[in-house]
């Protein structure tokens, strides 16, 4: 995949592109890219999100996949897009030619598939359970692995800077939606940021900012928006910040300016991300959800 389309992007100009689907989230859109990516076809996103670095900034319009034009009745397949009039822009209605082409294209590719089930079906069950797919670019080098069990998406690594080393793992459950991510921001072979999720959406993230080896913000979700982050600087034993957020808008900042382990400080922000009042408070810190 390429990354999220920038100015001068190399690939295929927009008016060649068809957007297939729009996602709540970055993850849930590098599922699909993966999946068509395995097979062959290539893909572009854009988001908001600055990059991912604020993931709640996807939501109001989402993450944006599109393929080339040639490709799009194929990812559609493949992502059990349904064929909604207006779901791709740019696809142009089949011709009357086209379409007996196409209906004879499907019943060679049922004959096909018929085949190859029949073939599946007789294989050892070793040979059904675990498939590998690679990815790679112009280093001669994999830069993502794709690991499938009994045809659900179970592992994803990828080397996200070309220096053969794999810095993003993402684990998935046995139905193919995501567990867990963790990714090495640093590049120095230890993972230094982790994402966990429930039903394909993001409950905690934990963050070790300093890359001392230990996690010191976390981030806790609640459908899939930001509610609460905490702070526990190195050398800590206590939470010494807290955010916390309605619908993924930041309202009140609590802080334990002295280490005393309780909250001496509040500060309100209205709905533009702006403080307005800041109070001295004696607050106790509560646990974290």
């Amino acid at each position: 995949m390429n990354p999220d389309l920038p100015a001068g992007d190399p690939g295929a100009p927009m008016e060649e592109r068809s957007l297939i689907k729009i996602f709540g989230s970055r993850t849930q859109a590098d599922v699909a890219v993966s999946e068509l990516e395995a097979r062959g076809i290539e893909c572009w996103t854009t988001t908001d999100d600055a990059g991912g670095m604020l993931p709640n900034l996807t939501a109001p319009g989402g993450v944006k996949l599109f393929v080339r034009k040639t490709d799009a009745e194929a990812a559609a397949a493949l992502l059990d897009v349904p064929g909604v009039p207006g779901k791709f822009t740019g696809v142009k209605p089949a011709s009357p030619n086209h379409v007996i082409s196409t209906l004879a294209t499907l019943f060679l590719g049922f004959v096909a598939g018929v085949g190859i089930c029949v073939v599946y079906s007789a294989l050892p069950a070793s040979h059904k359970g675990t498939h590998v797919y690679y990815s790679s670019f112009g280093g001669g080098h994999n830069n993502k692995e794709l690991i499938y069990e009994n045809g659900y998406l179970s592992k994803v690594y990828k080397d996200r800077n070309g220096d053969g080393k794999w810095d993003y793992w993402a684990q998935y459950d046995k139905d193919g939606r995501e567990e867990s991510m963790s990714e090495d921001n640093n590049f120095d072979g230890k993972p230094d940021e982790f994402w966990y999720y429930t039903n394909e959406q993001p409950v905690r993230m934990q963050k070790d900012t300093y890359f001392s080896g230990v996690p010191d913000e976390t981030v806790y979700y609640k459908n899939g928006l930001p509610a609460q982050t905490d702070w526990i600087p190195n050398g800590s034993t206590s939470i010494t910040k807290r955010c916390l957020f309605t619908n993924a808008v930041l309202y009140q900042v609590l802080r334990d300016t002295a280490g005393h382990g309780y909250f001496d400080q509040q500060v309100i922000y209205n709905a533009f991300d702006d403080p307005i009042a800041t109070n001295s408070v004696n607050l106790p810190i509560t646990p974290s959800p």
